[in-house]
């Protein structure tokens, strides 16, 4: 059947526009591919000058689909990009017209101002010099070289071009502004002003030449030009929201507060999709007249705009950082009511909002409903996928949570949440390559990201790279000089390697706030004291101290600096006088027993730990100090009873219990050393030292095949230590619970890594010898015999072995 399209029925609303529609579309099925190639350019550059730049794009995308290759619309989508301030983009584009077309002068003189702001002066000035070639007399190529060669420092030859190319044409901007750089820097004020004026007679919009202006005037503390300058800006540029902005912090920095928020109201009115321009004036607001104002003006802007629902989500966040969390609660629930297709994703957004608030308030039971109704929606949603690999790892589920995770990172490859949080399932996991793996990769992708370094750098530390982590700390603090938390970290480190002078170069960035100072500080006196320079570590510490009193570490390093220099007395009577400040100064009192001992005043330090004790007896440090003075005069009865009194008011802490433990096993006592072990072990399941004790002990007293297998299934979190005496333990444990290769394999790490350890020595020369492996054994267990510090029970042991 034929279509007669003019036999149409035209009623008079609809008609005309479906005739005109069915028409092109005819057309469009009969043009050829130029024909629509041309077509789609002109559509797109039409959409272009009407500001429609997403129906531009897909125009220019259309004739681009066409032939590739078609310079008009990639410059159309240059010129989007442009709008868009999407740098990247831009670059890609005129690398790609130039490739098609070589001799295209605009693209390369772009390209070349691209390179000389990236600070590539070699490639910017290769590409303004096939500039030139290309059009010996165009005054803009003299002008950009003339901006390349004042980067280069080569003012002569800056201003030589810079003249030509105003010679050529007196309205160049490129020039005009590097002839009024020179004379800035020469403080020639008068005269730059003198070469811009002119300069904007003939430019009235040239952005630069404005900004210039505001510079000089900067320079010379001229108030009112400066407002003038920037009023002028405006004037000449009413509808750019940027140049708003920059008005306004200059007035905000001469308090004109009024002034500024109305051009900052301005630039709500230009960009009315632009949240961050509501929340300038919202800040504004906070900032002069607090937070009543502020929601008050979030309200405001609701009321004028009520579909706006990121304003509503920006309040909501607002609410909560001001610790109105019921507020922020009852916004993100009106959200989550929303209805209607098009707010699906709002309506999922809040209720991950809701979910993280639940989650911060441990309310899991609501948050666990929430996510289950996003991932109802969208099963794959991010946020709800990464809060619930949250909560599996919480379960201590890691291989639930790597899925959950794949799962996100498969969407979205660069996600650092899902990165950072895969991470910590896979060294739950015991997979430490794998966890650094997707650390490093975060990292990459976020170098500015001062969180994800500080991660990386801990996980680092973790596993014993210590160097890796220096340098990922030092790339951070490159990026982010201000993150106390990196700078911290690094300081650590140079102090635990004893990089006095790298410590103090960190201690030196610290930014200059009270908190911050008082944590340079005390890097700075831990820093001397390690130089030995105990002079200056007085200084800086005492200096600390009289302003706020020190914790316990840097009071520690102030106290050794003083002994250091024999100044004892005066540290007794520091010590005494913080105590007299602070009667609950249990640091205070610790160390003030330290220095009375060392002064062979042990009456008066014991003293000093009894009050300790009374003070504080949650604490086990001064049990613990006394403890070992009374076994060191041989007074085990009275240790005993000291241990016995602080677990009858304290009957929890562990540390007296281990405290107990030793003094048993040092009596011999191995069966009640274990029992206390069971005890504590339940309590502090996941305990390196208590899990190597409580093993140790059971394969000591222990033969029968259970206990054995106990033992060796304690020990495994031991495996992949470093520490060559849970290695020992490990090894021993699985040696005797009968996984004998196993066993020697962990006893050979313990023994490379710790050549001195002769419990690691005797274990495995005994396993190898108990194996028929004597010629191997032989000199390992001789070198036991003859060691000072072995055992007589190991001596004997290995006396046996031989013998056998």
């Amino acid at each position: 059947m034929k279509l007669d399209l003019l036999s149409m029925v035209v009623d008079r609303n609809t008609g005309l526009k479906a005739l005109s529609a069915a028409l092109l579309l005819t057309a469009a099925a009969c043009a050829s591919p130029e024909q629509k190639l041309e077509r789609y350019t002109e559509s797109g550059q039409e959409f272009l000058a009407k500001d429609q730049l997403g129906k531009a794009n897909i125009q220019f995308r259309n004739a681009l689909k066409i032939k590739e290759d078609h310079v008009p619309a990639l410059e159309g989508i240059f010129e989007i990009a442009e709008e868009r301030s999407d740098y990247r983009a831009m670059f890609g584009i005129l690398q790609r017209i130039i490739r098609v077309d070589p001799n295209n002068l605009r693209a390369r003189l772009d390209l070349s101002k691209f390179y000389l702001l990236s600070g590539d002066s070699t490639e910017a000035l290769n590409s303004v010099d096939k500039a030139i070639e290309i059009a010996p007399d165009n005054a803009e190529a003299y002008g950009v070289k003339a901006a390349i060669m004042f980067r280069l420092e080569n003012k002569e030859e800056a201003l030589f071009l810079a003249n030509k190319a105003l010679e050529l044409d007196p309205a160049t901007q490129e020039a005009v502004t590097v002839i009024a750089t020179d004379k800035v820097q020469r403080e020639e004020y008068d005269e730059a002003l003198a070469v811009l004026d002119d300069a904007l007679t003939r430019l009235p919009q040239a952005a630069v030449l404005h900004l210039l202006k505001v510079q000089i005037f900067a320079r010379q503390n001229r108030t009112e030009d400066i407002g003038n300058a920037y009023k002028d800006l405006i004037d000449a540029f009413p509808e750019e929201a940027a140049y708003r902005r920059l008005y306004a912090s200059n007035l905000i920095g001469e308090k004109k507060f009024d002034q500024a928020r109305e051009q900052l109201m301005t630039v709500t009115e230009i960009n009315k999709k632009d949240l961050e321009a509501y929340l300038d004036v919202i800040r504004l607001d906070l900032e002069q007249s607090g937070e009543g104002k502020a929601v008050q003006t979030f309200d405001a802007f609701i009321a004028q705009r009520p579909n706006n629902n990121d304003l509503k989500f920006a309040k909501a966040a607002f609410q909560r950082q001001q610790g109105n969390e019921a507020d922020s609660v009852a916004i993100y629930q009106e959200l989550a009511r929303l209805k209607g297709d098009d707010l699906e994703a709002d309506v999922l957004r809040a209720k991950n909002n809701l979910a993280s608030i639940a989650l911060s308030n441990e309310d899991r039971p609501t948050a666990e409903k929430l996510i289950s109704e996003i991932l109802d929606v969208d099963e794959r949603n991010s946020s709800a996928l990464i809060k619930q690999a949250g909560l599996s790892l919480a379960d201590n589920d890691p291989d639930t949570a790597i899925r959950e995770l794949r799962l996100v990172l498969s969407d979205d490859p660069d996600s650092v949440r899902a990165k950072v949080l895969m991470a910590s399932a896979f060294e739950k996991n015991r997979e430490p390559a794998a966890a650094q793996r997707e650390l490093s990769e975060a990292f990459e992708k976020n170098r500015s990201n001062p969180e994800v370094a500080s991660l990386y750098a801990r996980f680092l530390l973790r596993n014993n790279d210590v160097d890796r982590a220096e340098r990922i700390l030092n790339e951070a603090i490159a990026a982010n000089a201000d993150n106390e938390e990196n700078l911290r970290l690094l300081a650590a480190i140079r102090l635990e390697r004893q990089d006095w002078r790298g410590a103090e170069e960190v201690a030196n960035l610290m930014a200059k706030s009270e908190e911050s100072d008082a944590i340079a500080n005390r890097i700075r006196g831990a820093a001397y004291t390690g130089l030995q320079d105990y002079a200056g570590a007085i200084d800086v510490l005492s200096e600390e101290n009289e302003r706020k009193p020190l914790s316990a570490r840097p009071l520690a390093t102030l106290i050794n600096a003083y002994l250091q220099t024999g100044r004892a007395d005066e540290a007794v009577g520091l010590l005494q006088g913080t105590i007299e400040k602070d009667a609950d100064n249990y640091d205070a009192r610790l160390l003030l027993a330290r220095v009375l001992s060392g002064q062979r005043k042990n009456v008066e330090a014991a003293e000093v730990l009894r009050t300790a004790i009374e003070t504080t007896p949650g604490r086990a440090e001064a049990y613990e100090v006394l403890y070992r003075t009374y076994r060191r005069q041989g007074q085990n009865e009275r240790a005993l009873s000291l241990l016995d009194e602080g677990l009858g008011k304290t009957p929890d802490n562990d540390g007296l219990k281990v405290l107990k433990a030793d003094y048993f096993i040092s009596q011999g006592d191995m069966n009640s050393a274990l029992e206390i072990y069971e005890d504590v072990r339940t309590r502090r399941p996941g305990d390196l030292i208590v899990a190597n004790n409580y093993a140790a002990i059971l394969t000591e007293v222990s033969n029968d095949t259970a206990s054995l297998k106990l033992a060796a299934e304690v020990a495994e979190p031991l495996k992949t230590s470093e520490n060559a005496s849970f290695l020992d333990t490990y090894g021993w444990a699985k040696y005797r619970a009968g996984d004998v290769e196993e066993g020697i394999t962990a006893l050979r790490r313990a023994a490379d890594l710790a050549p001195n350890l002769v419990d690691a020595q005797a274990h495995l020369g005994l396993a190898l010898a108990q194996t028929g492996r004597l010629a191997e054994a032989a000199p390992i267990l001789q070198g036991v015999i003859a060691s000072q510090t072995a055992s007589e029970a190991l001596k004997s042991a290995a006396r046996a072995a031989l013998g056998e």
